[in-house]
């Protein structure tokens, strides 16, 4: 979309921004780590009997990939 587009081009030159003034590097805390399993074609699934707004969440939270699918017929 666009949003996604325009953030993507923004992005760099925020980013060389940082880099320039040469932040301190803090390590992430381990505490609370999981894994995230990839996304199966399964779980991208619209499931229709879902009220619109969960469908729409669902939607949004898959985009841009892997994307929200459905099977018609």
């Amino acid at each position: 979309g666009q949003l996604h587009d325009h953030l993507a081009a923004e992005a760099g030159a925020l980013l060389l921004e940082v880099l320039a003034q040469n932040p301190t590097p803090v390590p992430q805390s381990a505490e609370g780590v999981t894994y995230a399993k990839k996304i199966t074609r399964e779980e991208a699934a619209l499931d229709w009997s879902k009220p619109a707004e969960e469908l729409h969440h669902h939607i949004l939270g898959l985009s841009p990939s892997p994307g929200a699918s459905f099977k018609l017929g």
